[in-house]
């Protein structure tokens, strides 16, 4: 007896890089790429957020909650019970201290420590998560610094010297 042939036809593969359709965007799973790691939760459980992407050298501790559509890039440390909001983008090397939250559509700059809540739609840099304006002009004054001090020791200098003369 001759076998039946397969006259059904496959659907197409989708292509690597092609985006899900919009309603199932919930469904996608997050995606990992190397030397990724998620510590267990001892208590209560720690989940990866549908669609986020996380890249290489990145921890992520116990009990930490990572939101829906979110970027984690290379070497980022995030502590326990951390809870990141949806749409949050954590760029390289950040650190973030355990127990706090961050809100929905952050960003993070590289090299950032967090160390406390940050409300949803922050954008924050610098090694104390200040606005991310704030700290350029921080920054821009920190190469001054030298000259300003120079300037200020020679002011005092010259006040005393005043303030002497009055004296007599």
């Amino acid at each position: 007896m001759a076998r039946p042939t397969r006259t059904a036809t496959r659907a197409p593969r989708p292509r690597a890089n092609a985006r899900p359709p919009a309603e199932h965007a919930d469904r996608t799973p997050p995606v990992f790429t190397a030397k990724v790691t998620i510590d267990r939760a001892r208590t209560g459980v720690t989940r990866i957020g549908a669609g986020s992407k996380i890249d290489n050298l990145v921890h992520i501790g116990h009990n930490v909650t990572v939101g829906k559509n979110c970027v984690i890039v290379a070497q980022v440390g995030v502590s326990g019970s951390t809870e990141i909001g949806n749409g949050v983008i954590l760029a390289g090397q950040v650190g973030v201290k355990d127990h706090i939250k961050i809100g929905d559509g952050s960003i993070v700059c590289g090299q950032t420590g967090v160390t406390g809540d940050l409300p949803a739609g922050s954008f924050v840099s610098g090694p104390f998560a200040r606005p991310h304006q704030q700290e350029l002009r921080i920054q821009s004054v920190q190469s001054r610094l030298p000259d300003m001090y120079k300037q200020l020791k020679e002011m005092e200098a010259r006040l005393a010297a005043l303030e002497k003369g009055q004296g007599s």
